[in-house]
């Protein structure tokens, strides 16, 4: 019996400016003013910009907002 294999597929690590706007959910014309701000790190290589995925995850959890509930009367 011959053993069936399966490719295995990474996620990216590296995505591209539209790329990565697409994964934050927001414009390319937003992405661009947080990435001009230094608020996403870049990666140049060679004359392509690159944005690696852990570092939106890290810019998108840094945008999170808890709000607490506002307390009941006479608490």
């Amino acid at each position: 019996m011959t053993e069936t294999r399966f490719p295995v597929v990474l996620p990216p690590l590296l995505v591209d400016e539209l790329q990565a706007a697409s994964m934050l959910g927001i414009s390319q014309r937003t992405f661009w003013t947080y990435r001009d701000k230094g608020e996403i790190p870049t990666i140049k290589i060679g004359r392509s910009v690159r944005f690696m995925v852990e570092d939106l995850r890290k810019f998108a959890e840094s945008k999170r907002v808890c709000r607490l509930s506002p307390s009941q009367p006479g608490e």
